[in-house]
C-alpha cells in the first residue's frame, strides 16, 4: 500500500498567489493518480487567527477562514487536511481553530496536538503544537521577549497541553509504533532564514526533540514558519535526520542567511520559492 500527502503551510492571506499554488496541489494530485490528505503546518489565518475576545465563532472569522481557505481549496471537494496550529494562529482564540473542524468538510484539527487517526500500522504521523512547546520552555528558563509567547486559551476539559506533556506525549504516541514516523510542526528543527530568534528556537527544539526522535526511530521533522522550501538534513549523534521547511504556500520572503550558532546541520535545498510538496510513504 502506498500513501501520498500533500505537505505545506504559512497559507492564510487569501491572496492570488495561495490560490494559484493552491491550484498546482489540486493539478499535482490528479497527476499522481490523487493523494490522501493534506498536513498543513502552521498560520492558517492571517494575521490573528480566529477572534481572540468573543466566546464563539463570530461571523467575520467565518468570513476570513472562508476566504483564507475555504476558497483556496475548495476543488480538492472532500478532502481531509491536518493542521498543526502556528505563531499566528495562536495570536487568537486556538479553540475556535480545533472547534472549526465540526464545520468544515476538510479542516481538520482535532486537538492542538495530536496523531492523525486512521493511518495504516505502518505509518504515524504526529502534530506538535511547537508555538506551545516554545513558549512553555521559554517561560520556564525566564525568556519573556520571544514574540511566540502565548497565553493558556484551550479547554484543560477537551484539549491537552503542550509544553512538557506535548514532548512527552510525542515520545508515548511514537515510540511504540512500527514503520515510518513523521512528526509535523509550525517551527523547524533548522531554519536557513537566519535571525537571532529562530536561531534561538532552533536550538531549543532541536535540544527537546532530537533526543526523542532518535529514541523513537523517528527520522523525519516537517514544518514551515519561514516562507520559502528547505531541506536540511540534521546529524545527531551520528546518525541523520531530516528537516524539511515547506512555508511557501501563501507568502514568500527573501532568505537572509548568516553563519548559524548550531552545529550537525547540511542544508541540501534552500529556495525562496512559493511552493509545496508531495510526500509518498
Amino acid at each position: 500500500q502506498k500513501i501520498t500527502f500533500l505537505y505545506f503551510g504559512d497559507t492564510g492571506t487569501g491572496s492570488t498567489e495561495q490560490k494559484l499554488v493552491a491550484a498546482k496541489m489540486k493539478e499535482t494530485c490528479d497527476k499522481v493518480g490523487g493523494c490522501d490528505f493534506a498536513i498543513l503546518v502552521g498560520d492558517v489565518v492571517y494575521p490573528n487567527g480566529f477572534s481572540k475576545s468573543f466566546d464563539k465563532i463570530v461571523e467575520s472569522d467565518l468570513q476570513e477562514v472562508k476566504d483564507k481557505f475555504e476558497i483556496p481549496y475548495q476543488n480538492f471537494g472532500r478532502f481531509d487536511i491536518w493542521i498543526a496550529p502556528g505563531n499566528h494562529d495562536w495570536k487568537g482564540n486556538i479553540q475556535h481553530h480545533i472547534n472549526y473542524s465540526a464545520q468544515s468538510e476538510r479542516w481538520r484539527m482535532p486537538f492542538n496536538h495530536y496523531q492523525i487517526p486512521g493511518l495504516p500500522e505502518w505509518l504515524s504521523l504526529y502534530a506538535a503544537d511547537t508555538t506551545r512547546i516554545l513558549d512553555f520552555w521559554k517561560k520556564k528558563s525566564k525568556d519573556d521577549k520571544n514574540d511566540d509567547l502565548v497565553e493558556d486559551q484551550l479547554d484543560s476539559k477537551t484539549v491537552h497541553y503542550a509544553g512538557e506533556v506535548g514532548v512527552g506525549s510525542i515520545e508515548q504516541q511514537l515510540c511504540t509504533k512500527k514503520g515510518h514516523k513523521i512528526i509535523f510542526a509550525h517551527h523547524p528543527l533548522f531554519d536557513a532564514e537566519y535571525n537571532k530568534w529562530r536561531d534561538e528556537n532552533a536550538k531549543t527544539l532541536s535540544t527537546l526533540m532530537l533526543p526523542i526522535m532518535e529514541k523513537c526511530g523517528i527520522k523525519t521533522f516537517l514544518a514551515g514558519h519561514s516562507h520559502n522550501l528547505q531541506h536540511t538534513e540534521v546529524t545527531y549523534n551520528g546518525k541523520v535526520y531530516h528537516n524539511a521547511v515547506s512555508g511557501g504556500a501563501g507568502k514568500l520572503e527573501e532568505l537572509h542567511t548568516q553563519q548559524t550558532t548550531l552545529t550537525g546541520y547540511n542544508n541540501k535545498f534552500v529556495k525562496s520559492y512559493y511552493g509545496f510538496s508531495v510526500v509518498t510513504a
